[in-house]
Parts: structure tokens; C-alpha cells; sequence
């Protein structure tokens, strides 16, 4: 029997599909073949997968839970140069066969007008095949790898708290 999910923020991943691949591994019950998609497809996927943890992640974090401050916590840790900063976390526990694929999508013709942005870009797309590949092909690492980048969220979140001007009347506690 599998373990539970260790808090409700990863609820929600097994929640999106049995846990057995076609060939009894974890990962989802799926008629794709993950391998025989271009690492397009698979960031297309990823970004689905990784904005629905973020925006889930959201609704933990933000104070107010209104719907300007949820927007701006997204789509600040959605933006290519925040996954681009991820991926470079996430380097050091990529298996050679994940490097490989992180090579592939990155070195996927972009469509931008700055190179600056293009660099910027490719990295995103890297993060979002990888997150695509893992909801694919296995999902228990998929999770322990979120609950990595949770840990550097919270961590960013406390960093800014932490920068933030007290205004007046305000007391730090």
C-alpha cells in the first residue's frame, strides 16, 4: 500500500489519477508514450502540473486569500526566471537520464525576440519537461522533488517578509 500524502498540499497530486503506470510502476494509468513526446509536449504538460501546485501552495500561504494577492503569488513563482532559478536548485539531484532530457528541452528552438530572454526561457521550458516527465513516469518522485521546491518557496517567502519595511505602528514580532 502506498503512503499517504504527508500534508494536503500533496493531496492533490493523488488526487489526479491512479498511481500505477501501464507497466505497474507509480505514475498515472496513461496511453502516452513519455518517451516518444518532444520535450514541448512534455513542458506543456509541466506547466499545467506546476501551476496547479503553485496555485495550490498559494492558498497556504497568503494571508488575505484575496484574489489580487493570489495572482501576484502565482504568477510571480510562474514567471520563466523564477522556474529558471528552480532548476538550477534541482540540478544536483537530476539522474543522468533526467539531465539528458533537461539538456533536450533546453536546447528546444525558442521563439523570443531578446537573447537575453531566449536563455531565460529555455531554462523554464527545461523545468517544465522535467516536471511534465516526472507526472508521467513517477509521480513519488515527482512529489518529493515538489516538496524540495516548496521548502525553497517558503524559504523566499520568509526571506522577503523578513526584507520588508515596517510601516508605521507596525510592531515586528
Amino acid at each position: 500500500m502506498a503512503d499517504a500524502p504527508e500534508t494536503a498540499d500533496e493531496a492533490w497530486l493523488s488526487d489526479l489519477g491512479p498511481l500505477t503506470s501501464n507497466k505497474g510502476e507509480p505514475g498515472p494509468e496513461t496511453t502516452l508514450d513519455p518517451s516518444a513526446l518532444h520535450p514541448r509536449e512534455l513542458a506543456h504538460l509541466g506547466d499545467a502540473v506546476y501551476e496547479l501546485f503553485v496555485r495550490q501552495h498559494a492558498l497556504t500561504v497568503c494571508r488575505s486569500r484575496q484574489s489580487d494577492e493570489l495572482h501576484r503569488y502565482t504568477t510571480a513563482r510562474c514567471k520563466g526566471t523564477f522556474q529558471a532559478g528552480l532548476l538550477q536548485h534541482l540540478l544536483q539531484q537530476l539522474t543522468e537520464a533526467e539531465q539528458q532530457l533537461m539538456r533536450r528541452a533546453r536546447n528546444t528552438p525558442v521563439s523570443v525576440r531578446r537573447r537575453s530572454e531566449q536563455a531565460v526561457h529555455r531554462q523554464a521550458t527545461a523545468f517544465e519537461a522535467l516536471i511534465g516527465w516526472w507526472y508521467l513516469t513517477d509521480r513519488l518522485r515527482l512529489n518529493a522533488l515538489l516538496r524540495t521546491l516548496r521548502g525553497l518557496m517558503d524559504a523566499e517567502e520568509t526571506a522577503t517578509a523578513m526584507a520588508a519595511p515596517v510601516s508605521e505602528g507596525q510592531h515586528p514580532d
